[in-house]
């Protein structure tokens, strides 16, 4: 049993007890590195979703339509083999034409829509500006839609960024 001192009465104590048992004071073993873990997690999952924000408007970037896919080809193909998927779509601006699942935000609220590609879990997930949120508020789930983005690959979702309407 590993023994430390109590650095409020200087009592002994196991490491692995919870409070003094002579002042009662907590044990803060561990809580320094649970904090830096969750801080570390929190910038990873706040830079990620940043970075849908900044991207310049379609209007001032031409885009350059790469191909033109099927939302269901598109899973299918990633969920087969990542690694070449990536080497086909990604950072490609691709057009995709498909079912309305979701319109919502993600948590930096940015708005996006899912587009059904056979799978219960996985889908399509297009991401646009905020200025295009009084288009997309016309929208309706179950109805098609053609979306043209920039692949950003897969996370869960097949990503694409920098969308507009077609």
């Amino acid at each position: 049993m590993k023994i430390k001192i109590c650095p409020k009465c200087n009592y002994e104590i196991s490491m692995d007890s919870r409070n003094c048992p002579h002042c009662g004071d907590q044990n803060k073993k561990g809580h320094l590195w649970g904090i830096i873990f969750i801080f570390v997690i929190l910038i990873i999952v706040v830079s990620m979703f940043s970075s849908s924000n900044h991207y310049n408007s379609p209007s001032s970037q031409p885009t350059k339509l790469s191909m033109i896919v099927n939302p269901y080809k598109l899973l299918a193909d990633y969920q087969a083999n990542e690694i070449a998927a990536d080497s086909q779509y990604k950072d490609q601006f691709i057009e995709v034409t498909g079912i309305i699942d979701k319109i919502g935000k993600d948590i930096l609220d940015t708005p996006y829509v899912t587009l059904e590609a056979g799978d219960t879990i996985f889908n399509i997930q297009c991401f646009f500006k905020e200025q295009d949120e009084p288009a997309l508020s016309q929208l309706t789930r179950g109805k098609q839609i053609t979306i043209v983005g920039k692949c950003n690959g897969k996370m869960g979702n097949i990503l694409l960024k920098e969308c507009v309407l077609n």
